[in-house]
C-alpha cells in the first residue's frame, strides 16, 4: 500500500524522471554498435508511451494551455520560427530546389549514432526533438507535485553508477582475459593501451563522447549542490554523493566538462550568500579528489593489484597524465613537461617496434637525448592523440571562412566542414542555416539568462547557471543532436514562464 501511494503522490515526477532517463538510456546506448539494440528499442518504446500519456495529461486541461501559449509568446514565437527556418534549410537545395522528398542528412545518417537507430528518426531527428522539446515545456508547468531536484540528481547518481561499474568492467578485462578486452576495444573504437594510459570515467567508454555523456550528470551535480545548500547543516550523505559526482565528473577527463564544471561552480559561489559553507564544501570536495588520484596513481604506478602480462606490462603515470590534460588548457610548455615526464608513457605511442624497444631498454644515454627522442618521435604523437586544441582552431576558423562566403546557409547536413561538424552548436547552426538561424537559436539561448538574472528567487539561480554552462557549451560543441539538449531548453523556459513560477510558490 505504501508503494501505491508513493507512486500516486509522486506519479508525475515519476513521469518525468522516467522520460529523462530512458532517453538518455537510448542515447548513450546508441553509441555502442549494435550489441544492445533491444535496449535501444525498449527505451524509445518507453519514451514514446509516456511522451503520449504526458501529452494526454496535458491536453485536459485545455483553459491552461492557452493561458501558458498567451503568456510565453515570445519564446514560443521564436521557437516556430527557428523551426520553421531548420525546416526549411532541411529540405532546400540550392541545385535541386526544394523538395519533401529530398534528403539532405546523408553526412548524419553516416554516423554510427545513426546506423544503430531506426532511419526515420534520424531523418527526421530534428522535428522529433522539436516536439520533445514542447511536450516538456508544457509538461514541467502542466503536472502538479514534480520534485526537480530527484529527477535530475537521481539520474545523475545512477549513470554514474553505471559509468564506474562499466570501467570496473574494461579494467578487469584487461587483467583477466585480453583476448576478450582486444575485442570490446575494438568495437568500442577505443585502443588497447587506452585502460593503461589514460583510464577515465564516461557512461559507454567510447572517448570521443565524453563530453556529452557527462553534462546531464553535471545538472544533478548542480542540484545537488542546491539541496546542500537549503539544509541548515551538512548532510553527509549528499556531501558523499557531491564528492562521488564531483569526482565522476573530474575523472571522465573532458576538458569541456572541467570547463563547464569550473564555471558552474563560480556562478554557484557568486550566487550564494553563505561564502563561508562554499568555502568548506569545495575545500572537502578538492581533498576527496586529490586523494583519489593519488590512489588511482599508486594502483597504476606501483601496486601488485594489477597484473598485466602484456606489451611489456608498462604502467603509465596517472598523475603526470593528469597534470598534463589540466595544462591543455593553459600551456602547451607545462602539457609537454609532464608527457616528457611520463616516460612509460611514450612506448604505446613510439610508432615503430625499433622505437618501442628503445624505450623499453632504455637505450638513452643521457637525459638529452632522451629528450631529442620525445622530441622527434613522440611529441606531435601525442600532442595529435590528447591535446585538439589545434584541430579545434583549424575547423573554427575553417567554419568562420565557409560561413562569411555563405551566410545564407548551405543546409541541414551540407556543412562543407570535416564530417558536417563544426565542433560548435553556433557556428553548426550558421553555416546550416544563415544568419537569420543564428539569430533565432542565439536568442533562445541567451534570453534566459538575461531573464533570471535580474530576479532573486533560487529556482532562477539554478536556471541562470544552466542557461549559462547550456550556452558555453554551444561555444565549443554541438549538443543539439542530442535529447538532453532540447529537454533542458524546454525545462527551463517552462521554469521561467510566469504559470510556472505562480505554480511552484
Amino acid at each position: 500500500m505504501k508503494l501505491k501511494q508513493f507512486i500516486i503522490d509522486n506519479q508525475n515526477s515519476l513521469i518525468l524522471f522516467n522520460i529523462y532517463f530512458f532517453s538518455l538510456v537510448f542515447l548513450y546506448s546508441s553509441n555502442i554498435i549494435n550489441y544492445i539494440f533491444f535496449i535501444k528499442k525498449f527505451s524509445l518504446l518507453v519514451v514514446f508511451i509516456l511522451s503520449c500519456l504526458c501529452f494526454f495529461k496535458i491536453i485536459k486541461k485545455k483553459s491552461l494551455i492557452f493561458k501558458i501559449i498567451k503568456k510565453n509568446k515570445f519564446f514560443l514565437s521564436t521557437l516556430f520560427l527557428f523551426i520553421l527556418i531548420y525546416f526549411y534549410y532541411s529540405y532546400f537545395d540550392p541545385d535541386l530546389g526544394f523538395s519533401i522528398f529530398s534528403n539532405l542528412n546523408k553526412d548524419i545518417l553516416g554516423k554510427q549514432s545513426c546506423l544503430n537507430i531506426p532511419n526515420f528518426i534520424c531523418n527526421n531527428w530534428y522535428l522529433i526533438y522539436f516536439l520533445f522539446l514542447i511536450l516538456i515545456f508544457f509538461s514541467f508547468q502542466m503536472l502538479e507535485k514534480i520534485n526537480l531536484s530527484k529527477i535530475f540528481i537521481y539520474n545523475a547518481v545512477i549513470f554514474a553508477i553505471i559509468g564506474i561499474f562499466y570501467f570496473l568492467f574494461i579494467l578487469i578485462l584487461s587483467v583477466t582475459n585480453i583476448e576478450f578486452y582486444a575485442y570490446i576495444q575494438e568495437k568500442l573504437e577505443f585502443g588497447t593501451e587506452t585502460i593503461r594510459v589514460y583510464p577515465h570515467f564516461s557512461v559507454t567508454y567510447t572517448p570521443s563522447s565524453r563530453n556529452y555523456e557527462i553534462f546531464p550528470i553535471l545538472i544533478g551535480k548542480l542540484y545537488l549542490l542546491n539541496e546542500i545548500y537549503k539544509d541548515e547543516r551538512f548532510s553527509k550523505y549528499k556531501i558523499l554523493l557531491f564528492i562521488f559526482l564531483s569526482i565522476f565528473i573530474f575523472f571522465s577527463y573532458s576538458r569541456l566538462i572541467w570547463i563547464l564544471d569550473g564555471i558552474m561552480m563560480i556562478l554557484s559561489f557568486i550566487l550564494v550568500n553563505d561564502k563561508k559553507k562554499f568555502y568548506k564544501l569545495i575545500t572537502v570536495n578538492l581533498v576527496a579528489v586529490i586523494m583519489f588520484l593519488g590512489i588511482l596513481s599508486y594502483i597504476y604506478n606501483y601496486s601488485k593489484i594489477l597484473k598485466w602480462e602484456w606489451n611489456y606490462n608498462y604502467r603509465t603515470n596517472i598523475a603526470y597524465y593528469t597534470m598534463a590534460k589540466i595544462s591543455t588548457l593553459f600551456s602547451k610548455n607545462l602539457e609537454r613537461y609532464f608527457y616528457e615526464k611520463n616516460y612509460q608513457m611514450w612506448f604505446y605511442y613510439a610508432g615503430t617496434q625499433k622505437h618501442r624497444d628503445a624505450i623499453a631498454k632504455n637505450e638513452f644515454k643521457n637525459s638529452d637525448s632522451k629528450s631529442q627522442f620525445f622530441k622527434k618521435n613522440i611529441e606531435k604523437t601525442l600532442e595529435a592523440n590528447f591535446n585538439s586544441n589545434t584541430q579545434r582552431k583549424y575547423i573554427y576558423n575553417k567554419a568562420l571562412s565557409e560561413f562569411l562566403n555563405n551566410p545564407f546557409g548551405y543546409g541541414v547536413g551540407k556543412v562543407p566542414i570535416r564530417g558536417s561538424n563544426a565542433e560548435s552548436g553556433f557556428l553548426q547552426i550558421a553555416l546550416e542555416t544563415g544568419v537569420i538561424g543564428l539569430l533565432l537559436f542565439s536568442t533562445l539561448l541567451i534570453y534566459p539568462i538575461f531573464y533570471c538574472y535580474r530576479k532573486k528567487d533560487n529556482n532562477f539561480k539554478i536556471i541562470f547557471i544552466i542557461s549559462a554552462i547550456l550556452l558555453m557549451s554551444q561555444l565549443l560543441t554541438v549538443y543539439f543532436w542530442y535529447s538532453f539538449f532540447w529537454f533542458f531548453i524546454g525545462f527551463i523556459y517552462s521554469v521561467i514562464s510566469s504559470s510556472s513560477i505562480v505554480k511552484r510558490q
